[in-house]
């Protein structure tokens, strides 16, 4: 019953967090954009398209879409090796940070609230 709660808290919290990131950002990010952009930001070392659609299990071509958007946004930036034109990196930049850190305070809040909600019931 207590795995069963912890379950249905965490499913409320990733609600309240969708439905935040919703209204409080001028932008909407479809789930893969999003995951595009997670591995990007939590990725130890130069990411780069090759090991995104690895670690997300989808085609170069997927993740190349997603940065289409994720680019024009401003969250992401790809660079083209110098050494091997066929690798590309995808860096971080500024509005990409900007952007986690409000995600960060949205999850935080989320659970917060989820939290004294169960001490509540």
């Amino acid at each position: 019953m207590l795995q069963q709660e912890a379950q249905d808290a965490a499913i409320k919290a990733m609600r309240e967090i969708v439905v935040r990131l919703v209204r409080q950002n001028n932008m909407t990010l479809s789930m893969r954009q999003l995951a595009v952009f997670m591995v990007c930001y939590f990725c130890n070392g130069e990411c780069t398209v090759l090991y995104i659609s690895e670690a997300l299990s989808v085609s170069q071509t997927v993740v190349r879409r997603a940065m289409d958007t994720l680019d024009e946004l401003g969250l992401t930036k790809r660079r083209v090796d110098p050494r091997d034109g066929d690798v590309v990196f995808v860096e971080q930049t500024l509005a990409g940070l900007a952007f986690l850190g409000d995600l960060h305070a949205t999850v935080a809040r989320s659970a917060r609230r989820e939290s004294l909600m169960m001490l509540d019931s």
